[in-house]
């Protein structure tokens, strides 16, 4: 099953968001180089690798990127989490920026209301909007 919903993710200062897919078709979790980009967060690995993803075919890895808190239905999720970096042009056979696998539907307690179709977290403490 997949589902689609929008998603915020910081690193230290920075933001950006993107169209994410929920799929326990995939392990691990990525993100397109444009939000790794706008995030500052990309960290090159020791070795490249490739991967065969559903629906995209085979893909390059050569960095991740760590978040440190995000933001899925109205809540804010403060626990950091591991992405591997994938091409925007990868991730545009998908429809989307993110893939939220397994690894990451899981740390953070990531959930689907069935009847609305509603992503939200578990762990998630609501977002403030009050100005400080």
């Amino acid at each position: 099953m997949q589902v689609y919903t929008l998603i915020g993710l910081f690193k230290n200062e920075n933001f950006s968001y993107g169209r994410a897919v929920i799929s326990d078709n995939y392990l691990t979790s990525f993100v397109s180089t444009r939000i790794a980009s706008e995030l500052r967060c990309r960290e090159r690995l020791d070795e490249v690798f490739k991967v065969e993803l559903p629906g995209i075919g085979s893909v390059v890895i050569d960095s991740v990127c760590s978040v440190d808190r995000a933001v899925v239905g109205g809540g804010v999720i403060d626990k950091p989490a591991v992405f591997y970096i994938v091409s925007d042009e990868a991730l545009k056979k998908l429809g989307c920026d993110i893939i939220l696998g397994i690894d990451v539907i899981t740390w953070w307690s990531i959930a689907i209301d069935m009847l609305s179709g509603r992503v939200y977290s578990r762990d998630a403490k609501p977002v403030d909007f009050a100005r400080r």
